[in-house]
C-alpha cells in the first residue's frame, strides 16, 4: 500500500516494488539513500529522505492525496480545491467585481483583476498581445491601495506609455526612473522623475534595473509589475538577477506577457521563479518534464552536454501554470470587446548593437545641435538683417544648407542598420503570429529591408508578396489578390508607396517594421485594413529595437499624437 506523508518542504512516498509505477507515473523520483547518493546538494539529503519516492511539488504529491496520511490529507485537499478553481478562473471572461478606474475596464479585465487578487497579488498574466493587460495590473493597484507604492519595469520604448496608461485608467501618480541622458526629454513631456518626486507608481526600464538595484530595495514598493516579462527568460542576466531579487522583496508580483511562451518551456522557468518559486522548485525536474531534456553531443572526442532547448508534455505544463498562477483568454473570445483598433508596440532585443550606432548618433546629435543653433539664430532676425547676416557669413551658410542632406543620409543608414540588426526576433515574432491562423501587412521603408523579409519568411515556408515603388499597377494589383483573395499570408509593403490606395482588409494584423518620422504614415498604413469593409479588430505592432534610435523615433510619434 501507497502512503504519502511530509517531511519538511519534502513529501514522501512509500510503497511496495510493484506499485513503484503508479509513483513514478505521478512525477515522484526514486531516493536511495543518504550513504547510496551521489548528487550534491541533494534536497532529499538535506531533509533526512531514507530510501524513499520524494518530490518538491505539491502538485504531484496532490495527485496521490488518496494515500496521503491523516496529517497532510488535508493540505492536499485543500490545495487541490483551490488549483481546480484556478483552473476554471484562468480562462474566465467576465467578474462580479467592482473595479474604480477611471475608464471602465471589460469584463474579462476585471476577470483579470479578480485572478490576481484570488492568486495573492501573484500572477501571470497571459493574454495575447493588444488586449490589454496593463489595464488589468492597474486595475489590480486602484482596488487595492494597500498594494501601493508599485514599480512597473518595462521596455524603454514603451515607458511614456505606461505613464499614460496609469493616468488614463486611475488618478494615481506617477514618475520615471531615467538614465541621466534621457532625463530632459522626458521633463520636456511634462512628467515627474523618481526619486526626486515620490509617486504611487514608478516606471523604469529593465537595463536600469541592476544599476539602481540598492535604491529600488529600500524604497518600500509593495507591488512589482514586470512588462514584457520574457525580459527575464535568461537566469544568468543581470536584469534577470535584479528582477528576481526584487521579486523576492516586494510580496505583489503580476508579469505581464503576450508572447505565447508554451512553444519554448525553458523559458518559463524564470518567470514562473518570480512569480512563484515553488510551482517548479526544481529547474532540473522541470526541464525533464517540459523541455524535452536530453543530453547530445558537443565534440568530437564525445563530450557531452544537456539541451533543454526542446519541448514536451505541453498540455501538462499549460494546465499547470494555469493551476498554479497564470490566467489567459484567447484573443478570439474576447474580440467583441476590443477597441476596432489597438495599437502594440513590441520591443525586440538585440544580441548586437549595429556597429559603431553609439558613435555615429553623437556625431549625428553634436551636428543637430549645431543646425538647430544656427537656424535659432537666424530666426531672431529680421528678413533685411538675416539676408546682411548670410551674405556676411556666406560660407557657414553653405555649410548649414549642405548638413540637412547629410544628416538625412545619416540618419537612414542608422536606421537600415537597425533593421537588419533586429531582423531574427522579428521573423520569430512573425512566425509565431503565423502560427495563430493571421494574415499580416509588414510595413517598411527600404527595398533592400522589404526583400530580406520576404526572402526568410519565404524561406520558413510562407507565402508573401511584396509591394513597394519597384512595382507597376498590374504587380500592385496582383499583390492585393494575393492577400484579399488568394493563400497569399503576409504583404510586404514600402510604406511610402503602397501606404496610400491599397484595400487589404484580409488582414486584420499590422506591423510597422521600420518606424516612419510622421505618425500620418502610420495612419495610413494602418487604414490599408482599418477601412470600409473590415470585418473584424485591426491591430498595430510596432516592432522596435531596444536601445536603439528606433526608441527615440516611437517616443517622437507618441509625443506628436
Amino acid at each position: 500500500m501507497i502512503t504519502i506523508s511530509k517531511v519538511g518542504p519534502v513529501w514522501v512516498a512509500t510503497a511496495p516494488f510493484e506499485m513503484k509505477d503508479v509513483l513514478k507515473n505521478a512525477g515522484m523520483y526514486w531516493h536511495p539513500g543518504p550513504l547510496a547518493c551521489t548528487k550534491s546538494g541533494c534536497k532529499a539529503c538535506r531533509n533526512g529522505i531514507l530510501k524513499s519516492w520524494w518530490t518538491e511539488s505539491i502538485d504531484k504529491a496532490a495527485e496521490l492525496v488518496r494515500y496521503a496520511d491523516d496529517a497532510c490529507r488535508a493540505e492536499l485537499e485543500i490545495f487541490g480545491v483551490k488549483c481546480e478553481a484556478s483552473l476554471q478562473a484562468s480562462t474566465c471572461l467576465s467578474a462580479d467585481i467592482e473595479v474604480p478606474t477611471k475608464l471602465p475596464l471589460f469584463p474579462f479585465q476585471r476577470a483579470g483583476v479578480k485572478f490576481i487578487e484570488d492568486h495573492g497579488g501573484r500572477a501571470l498574466v497571459a493574454d495575447p498581445m493588444g488586449v490589454g493587460k496593463s489595464a488589468q495590473a492597474i486595475g489590480f493597484l486602484v482596488r487595492n491601495p494597500a498594494a501601493l507604492p508599485a514599480l512597473v519595469v518595462a521596455p524603454a520604448s514603451v515607458k511614456v506609455q505606461w505613464t499614460r496608461e496609469v493616468s488614463k485608467f486611475s488618478g494615481l501618480s506617477v514618475s520615471i526612473l531615467s538614465g541621466t541622458s534621457s532625463q530632459r526629454s522626458f521633463e520636456k513631456l511634462g512628467l515627474k522623475l523618481f526619486p526626486g518626486c515620490p509617486t504611487d507608481v514608478v516606471v523604469a526600464n529593465y537595463d536600469l534595473l541592476r544599476r539602481n538595484l540598492q535604491l529600488l530595495e529600500q524604497h518600500g514598493f509593495r507591488t512589482l509589475v514586470l512588462d514584457e516579462a520574457s525580459a527575464i527568460k535568461e537566469p544568468k542576466s543581470q536584469r534577470s538577477k535584479a528582477a528576481i531579487r526584487l521579486s523576492r522583496l516586494i510580496p505583489n508580483v503580476i508579469l505581464l506577457s503576450g508572447t505565447p511562451l508554451l512553444n519554448r518551456p525553458k523559458e518559463l522557468w524564470n518567470l514562473t521563479q518570480a512569480v512563484d518559486p515553488d510551482v517548479f522548485p526544481n529547474f532540473f525536474h522541470f526541464a525533464k518534464r517540459f523541455c524535452d531534456a536530453k543530453q547530445v553531443q558537443i565534440s568530437r572526442s564525445g563530450d557531452m552536454a544537456w539541451d533543454f532547448g526542446g519541448a514536451s508534455n505541453l498540455g501538462e505544463l499549460n494546465t499547470l501554470l494555469r493551476k498554479r498562477v497564470m490566467v489567459r483568454r484567447e484573443k478570439e473570445e474576447v474580440l467583441t470587446e476590443l477597441p476596432e483598433k489597438t495599437r502594440v508596440i513590441f520591443p525586440i532585443a538585440l544580441d548586437k548593437e549595429p556597429k559603431d550606432q553609439a558613435k555615429r548618433l553623437a556625431k549625428l546629435a553634436k551636428k543637430k545641435a549645431e543646425l538647430d543653433t544656427w537656424r535659432e539664430k537666424l530666426g531672431t532676425l529680421s528678413t533685411a538683417d538675416r539676408k546682411i547676416y548670410l551674405t556676411k557669413h556666406a560660407e557657414r551658410a553653405a555649410e548649414m544648407a549642405g548638413m540637412t542632406g547629410v544628416l538625412i543620409s545619416e540618419i537612414q543608414d542608422i536606421q537600415k542598420a537597425v533593421a537588419f540588426a533586429k531582423m531574427p526576433g522579428a521573423i520569430e515574432r512573425l512566425l509565431e503570429m503565423l502560427s495563430e491562423g493571421s494574415k499580416i501587412l509588414v510595413f517598411v521603408h527600404h527595398h533592400e529591408v522589404n526583400d530580406e523579409v520576404v526572402k526568410q519568411l519565404s524561406s520558413a515556408g510562407i507565402k508573401c508578396v511584396r509591394v513597394d515603388g519597384r512595382d507597376g499597377p498590374a504587380e500592385r494589383q496582383k499583390a492585393v489578390d494575393a492577400i484579399q483573395e488568394g493563400d497569399a499570408q503576409v504583404a510586404v509593403l514600402g510604406i511610402m508607396a503602397a501606404g496610400m490606395g491599397l484595400n487589404l482588409t484580409a488582414a486584420q494584423d499590422v506591423v510597422i517594421y521600420e518606424l516612419p518620422w510622421s505618425p500620418n504614415s502610420v495612419d495610413q498604413a494602418e487604414a490599408r485594413s482599418w477601412r470600409h469593409g473590415q470585418q473584424g479588430r485591426v491591430t498595430t505592432y510596432f516592432f522596435v529595437a531596444a536601445g536603439t534610435i528606433e526608441e527615440s523615433i516611437a517616443r517622437m510619434l507618441d509625443a506628436k499624437r
